[in-house]
């Protein structure tokens, strides 16, 4: 967890790349082929960079099983606003390997998979199950989801006097010692139905709950006087539970030469206050039969968190307390391109490229710059940055 706030932008590569080459489950009750992926990525933004490389092997074994296994590792170099405020900059190297097994049985696939992530200060462990069923002469696909996941928190220590690197799990908060472990469960229902030979809509609902240890030992909120530039600290503090839910809609529009246009929409909402939409519209276009090229535009915008302030009046001015920028109130909005290249040489071998760009633009509404100390809070600038991220893809099917 010294990424700080590297969590979020962990979570937007997943997402793609989980998106481009590790999908666990298959919707049309058909298994994916065989193929092998390496993917490559390099986020740069707010003082951070992560890249890393991501390796996926899937197989089918005989006519209803299919194996799949993804090794993910990447590099994060950080000197963000978070670590440069309370540390000093740091790399580190993550470790995450992953292994899921479907079967499909008439038309219902039934899929379990495993994830284990290893950081030096953070370990974390997944276990998902995952049901699909065709229904309704294939028009309508139903997905049920359960993720049951248990993370153990640590923290870097450096005796300066010895220069040596140890890690903690013992943590205190109001003078009692609180677990360094993070349980979560989370509950996915998904309905996708073909509504024309056309247009095809996608509902989606999740619900998440966590428990244990949710702030990050590192960071610290700040109280004082926002006209005074004496400012004073003390750590974070956070409920032991979380409970969110999540809505998403999505329709595709297949078009006369074979291009498509999506439209998304999703309403987050949680026990901590925090209130998000996000939308997003995307435009896949081919050229030719062998090129493939993919637009988007996604907008991100969400309330603060209930505990959250940039500048507290006083110590302890409230049960809970964060600081943290990703619960402010802020938005962001990403441009997306990709391109793909494709050459089939039988039914099952082919060779795919794919290179994929994103522009990230982050605005923070109530999040000020403390780097700038020689400033009164009041006067500090409300924090804002940009990010890349891009992507490259190798694939081969056999």
């Amino acid at each position: 967890m010294r990424r700080l706030n590297k969590i979020k932008l962990i979570s937007y590569i997943a997402i793609m790349a989980i998106s481009l080459v590790n999908s666990v489950i298959v919707l049309g009750g058909v298994l994916p082929e065989d193929r092998g992926d390496v993917l490559y990525h390099r986020y740069d933004g707010g003082g951070v960079t992560v890249s890393g490389e991501t390796l996926l092997i899937r197989k089918k074994i005989g006519e209803n099983f299919d194996i799949a296994y993804t090794h993910d590792t990447d590099m994060t170099s950080s000197a963000s606003i978070d670590v440069m405020s309370a540390a000093s900059p740091y790399k580190e190297k993550r470790n995450q390997d992953s292994i899921g097994i479907q079967y499909l049985h008439g038309k219902t696939t039934y899929g379990i998979s495993a994830l284990k992530s290893n950081e030096p200060d953070y370990l974390s462990n997944n276990v998902s199950y995952n049901i699909n069923e065709d229904m309704f002469g294939d028009l309508t696909t139903v997905t049920l989801g359960f993720t049951r996941g248990r993370d153990h928190v640590r923290q870097h220590l450096v005796d300066k006097a010895t220069n040596t690197n140890t890690f903690s799990d013992l943590f205190l908060e109001n003078g009692n010692v609180v677990s360094p472990r993070v349980d979560r469960r989370s509950y996915r229902v998904g309905i996708s139905q073909i509504l024309t030979k056309r247009l095809i809509t996608t509902f989606n609902y999740e619900s998440s709950a966590l428990e244990g240890f949710l702030r990050n030992p590192y960071r610290s909120v700040r109280y004082g006087d926002a006209n005074s530039t004496s400012i004073f600290r003390q750590a974070e503090l956070y409920p032991h539970t979380r409970t969110s839910n999540g809505i998403g809609v999505e329709a595709r529009y297949y078009l006369n030469y074979r291009a498509s246009i999506k439209l998304g929409y999703r309403y987050y909402t949680d026990t901590w206050g925090i209130l998000s939409h996000t939308a997003d519209i995307e435009y896949v276009h081919p050229f030719g039969e062998k090129w493939l090229t993919e637009w988007s535009v996604r907008y991100y915008t969400q309330q603060h968190a209930d505990f959250y302030a940039d500048l507290f009046p006083f110590a302890d001015a409230q049960n809970f307390l964060a600081r943290d920028r990703e619960l402010s109130t802020m938005n962001d909005i990403s441009y997306h391109f990709g391109v793909e290249r494709k050459w089939r040489y039988t039914t099952k071998v082919f060779l795919k490229a794919s290179f994929f760009y994103d522009r990230i633009s982050y605005n923070y509404k109530d999040f000020r710059n403390n780097l700038l100390t020689a400033l009164p809070p009041k006067d500090q600038p409300l924090y804002k940055y940009e990010s890349n991220v891009f992507m490259l893809q190798g694939s081969l099917g056999f």
